[in-house]
């Protein structure tokens, strides 16, 4: 492996430059360092050492030449301008070449000098971009093939500041080397004239350079294929060769002239030479042990570059991976200030601080916050959370309209205005069911009341259960429920854990006592429950009725004791009437509904008056008894008339 690659051992040097500030565009002249040639200035139709007559000139003038050639694979008219061969400015001769008929819009200019310095002003390139031409700058060494040829497809910025210089060198060593191995190869260095302003990102970025040399007859003697011949670019800090273009222009002429026979060249040409440094053109590929072949992210300092084929790529725009982590390149090198929503490869990707943020977020694109996952955006419909807050999103962007319910990690959570309200309590309607939530999150544990809209719903397993109707605890109370709603205008009965309650306004009156009417009957209340154990009498409204385990008797004729009296129930309740009632066996005397057991008098009972002592009949008297002052035959009881 050579140690280094640019020491210059050749015996010729040819030196070429262009410097492009401010619009103005400097060519220097190529330099000999072992010999002069005299020029004869009198032949006509040789350009600087190349016989014209071999070029298709379609028009001439005082200083210029318009020829037809093909340049990028493009055909155009060039017209170029011998600075050297007139004493004509460049002005006047631009303007005859303006008024050609070959030169419109998008052909090109080429200026030519064989002198130390030219120099194009700032007024004249303007001139040059206000007729659309481009421009391609020649620097020769006059009666020789060595020269180069730097043409610029666009030139549009000119505030930006271009130079370069060529140097044809061998480094013996090297191509030594490649010898052994069967290769041919020789090398060249591109270099900057100006060394503070110019990066090597800038360097011929809009251009092609055409490189023509002498070179060893071997290669003239072995015509290699165009597609076996390889230029590499030489990465001094690795020490190692970058691939930059395989099967690239190259040929190997003859040149037949007045000056020179048998003179062979070489011509390199690649548009992928655009950067600063040593390269070398060989006829095969470099072993693997020479070669720096990296398509991607290297760190350098703080900053991380990206390579294609060991080579770094200004041009590349788009997403690398590097460590574990895939980041945003931009213009070769990895922006750490971008943070946008990217589209890459058909999808839009999460840039944040200039690496793809993998984990889920929200990001505000335009003003609209969209949803990101696995670092790029997604269609999904769930939460996420952002600057604090859980927003809802759907179909992959957050929507403020929506009042929902909203499944994420196993919870269902309330969602009020497109965010997550962890603060509410009450019902969320959601696929044809209300549901209860609690504290933002449904609570499918809940049973009970819950209150929305004005009115108390009975829930259970978290949803509303419009069939439940019954009783329900709450806050110390029991509410009676019906088609799963309070019903505060509910009296009556309610059957709850085996026992009847009564309700009154919608709740349980557990100090009610008293009947209540239910399913046709009457039913008997003590302590808001029915009962069915009482016997006994019970009032209601301004009735004393006969209650027979727990339900009114209406049937029922006879005596009931209530309170040390024994009162006279008939059919079902108490008649406060004074007559004769038959209990277990026994008449006994009712005196204004209650049983007189100390009263002696006569009581008309059917169609007959009855003899009454302490209260019963007297089967077993007969005689005489006194009634409203009269004295009244009795027979065994009855009173005879």
């Amino acid at each position: 492996m050579k140690s280094k690659i640019v020491r210059q051992l050749g015996a010729m040097l040819l030196a070429g430059a262009m410097l492009v500030t401010s619009g103005n565009v400097t060519t220097y002249a190529a330099e000999q360092t072992d010999e002069s040639v005299e020029v004869d200035e009198t032949q006509e139709d040789e350009l600087y050492g190349v016989d014209m007559d071999d070029v298709q000139k379609l028009e001439k003038g005082d200083g210029y030449y318009i020829c037809n050639e093909v340049l990028n694979g493009k055909e155009k008219y060039v017209a170029y301008i011998l600075i050297d061969d007139t004493e004509r400015s460049i002005d006047d001769i631009l303007k005859d070449v303006a008024n050609s008929r070959y030169m419109t819009a998008g052909n090109v200019v080429a200026i030519t000098t064989v002198k130390e310095t030219a120099k194009i002003e700032p007024a004249l390139a303007k001139k040059i971009s206000a007729h659309g031409w481009n421009i391609k700058l020649c620097a020769v060494f006059y009666s020789s093939m060595y020269y180069h040829d730097i043409y610029f497809e666009k030139m549009s910025d000119k505030d930006k500041e271009y130079s370069f210089k060529v140097t044809y060198n061998t480094d013996e060593s090297v191509i030594s080397d490649l010898r052994k191995m069967g290769i041919l190869g020789y090398s060249f260095s591109l270099n900057s004239t100006d060394k503070k302003n110019v990066p090597y990102e800038e360097f011929l970025k809009e251009g092609e350079v055409s490189l023509h040399q002498n070179i060893d007859n071997d290669f003239y003697k072995q015509p290699v294929p165009r597609e076996d011949m390889r230029l590499y670019y030489y990465d001094e800090s690795r020490d190692r060769y970058v691939l930059f273009d395989r099967g690239m222009y190259f040929s190997c002429n003859q040149v037949i002239n007045n000056r020179h026979v048998d003179r062979s060249h070489m011509e390199v040409k690649s548009s992928k030479i655009n950067c600063y440094g040593t390269y070398l053109v060989c006829s095969a590929d470099l072993p693997d042990s020479m070669v720096f072949n990296l398509t991607g992210l290297e760190k350098s300092g703080d900053n991380l570059f990206y390579y294609k084929n060991g080579l770094r790529d200004i041009s590349y725009t788009g997403l690398c991976d590097y460590d574990g982590n895939t980041y945003y390149v931009k213009n070769g090198i990895v922006d750490y200030s971008a943070n946008m929503l990217y589209d890459y490869n058909g999808s839009t990707w999460n840039i944040k601080n200039g690496r793809v943020d993998k984990t889920e977020s929200v990001t505000m694109d335009n003003g609209v916050l969209v949803y990101t996952k696995n670092g790029k955006t997604s269609d999904e419909t769930t939460l996420c959370k952002y600057n604090g807050e859980w927003y809802y999103i759907h179909n992959g962007k957050v929507d403020y309209n929506a009042n929902t319910l909203c499944k994420y990690n196993g919870s269902w959570w309330y969602v009020q205005n497109g965010k997550v309200n962890f603060k509410y309590n009450g019902l969320c309607k959601y696929n044809g069911s209300w549901w209860y939530v609690s504290s933002g999150k449904v609570n499918f544990n809940a049973t009970g009341l819950c209150k929305y809209n004005g009115n108390w719903w009975y829930v259970s397993g978290g949803r509303v259960n419009f069939n439940a109707t019954g009783l329900c605890k709450y806050n110390g109370s029991w509410w009676y429920v019906s088609g799963g709603r309070v019903n505060f205008n509910a009296t009556g009965l309610c059957k709850y854990n085996g026992s009847w309650w009564y309700v009154s306004g919608g709740r349980v009156n557990f100090n009610a006592t008293g009947l209540c009417k239910y399913n046709g009957s009457w039913w008997y209340v003590s302590g808001g429950r029915v009962n069915f154990n009482a016997t006994g009498l019970c009032k209601y409204n301004g009735t004393w009725w006969y209650v027979s385990k727990g339900k009114v008797n209406f049937n029922y004729t006879g005596l009931c004791k209530y309170n040390g009296n024994w009162f006279y129930v008939e059919k079902g309740a108490v008649r406060f009437k004074t007559t004769l009632c038959k209990y277990n066996g026994t008449w006994w005397y009712i005196n204004n509904g209650v049983v007189n057991f100390s009263k002696t008098t006569l009581c008309k009972y059917g169609k007959n008056w009855y003899a009454v002592s302490k209260g019963k009949v007297a089967w077993n008297y007969t005689g005489y008894m006194n009634y409203n002052g009269k004295n009244y035959k009795v027979v065994k009881g009855i009173v005879k008339f």
